[in-house]
């Protein structure tokens, strides 16, 4: 199950003052702006799925680099032709870095005595996707995704114990990954490793897949749309690095609502 809870109090504590958000407590997309699902969905037609936090437990287990999501939960299909455009929470500020993480239904492939990956790593799952960001919900600038395979897994607990592909109990000393820190790899660092380097690779990250948003030439970001040409892409979330989470991004009635009561208020005043 999503956790939404960290926008929820964003909200309460700084609403009307739009403030940062005083932690480094991860943020998410938030808001299904539009969804069409595309052809090859099958019953994968919940776009709130890809909001907020992952749950940690995918039905088979806990969240782990093995064991991904594969609910409907949990998961936001786009098929062949399909779009979905998201709105975050707060606003990306792109900056020196990687700006945000794309986390979707990848796993690693055990090796054959099942102490970690195999070597060469091999991953199952990524697929490719095309990608826009908007800082105004209304103009569009393309992020280049030509080259990036989206086949890096993410996890929810650190843990050695934990990073298995059949683990299904919370570790009694649970470490808990950030999916606001940024992972700076690529598969071939998973070559090889057994669960506790796995865990040593992601350095309190939870993995995923995390892009530089600064040859879009944008100061901030709001919105994310997903447009797929080819086949089905999946898409358990959509974090903000620790580091470039901004002020709360209003959602599009309430700016809709402002604006409708600064012109009342506009016309009042012209009519006094």
């Amino acid at each position: 199950m999503k956790n939404t809870s960290f926008a929820l109090l964003c909200f309460a504590g700084s609403a009307l003052a739009f403030t940062s958000p005083s932690s480094h407590a991860a943020a998410f997309v938030d808001e299904v702006i539009s969804y069409t699902p595309g052809s090859g969905v099958g019953s994968y037609t919940n776009p709130d799925a890809a909001l907020g936090q992952p749950g940690d437990n995918t039905g088979f287990g806990l969240l782990t680099p093995f064991n991904p999501h594969f609910s409907t939960s949990e998961l936001a299909r786009i098929g062949s032709g399909g779009e979905l455009t998201l709105r975050f929470s707060n606003e990306v500020l792109i900056g020196d870095g990687l700006d945000i993480g794309i986390y979707t239904n990848v796993f690693l492939i055990n090796n054959s005595s099942l102490t970690g990956a195999q070597d060469p790593a091999a991953s199952f799952g990524g697929d490719s996707v095309d990608i826009h960001v908007s800082d105004n919900g209304n103009d569009w600038v393309s992020v280049d995704t030509s080259t990036i395979p989206f086949n890096l897994p993410h996890t929810y607990y650190l843990n050695p114990e934990a990073l298995t592909g059949s683990s299904s109990t919370v570790p009694s000393n649970p470490i808990l990954a950030d999916f606001g820190k940024p992972f700076d790899a690529e598969l071939s660092d998973f070559d090889g490793l057994t669960y506790a380097g796995i865990g040593n690779l992601l350095d309190g990250s939870a993995g995923g897949t995390w892009l530089d948003l600064s040859p879009t030439g944008l100061s901030s970001v709001s919105y994310i749309r997903f447009n797929n040409p080819g086949a089905t892409f999946e898409l358990d979330t959509v974090a903000i690095a620790n580091s470039k989470v901004g002020v709360l991004v209003p959602e599009p009635h309430s700016v809709m609502g402002l604006a409708a009561t600064g012109l009342l208020v506009f016309q009042r005043r012209r009519s006094a």
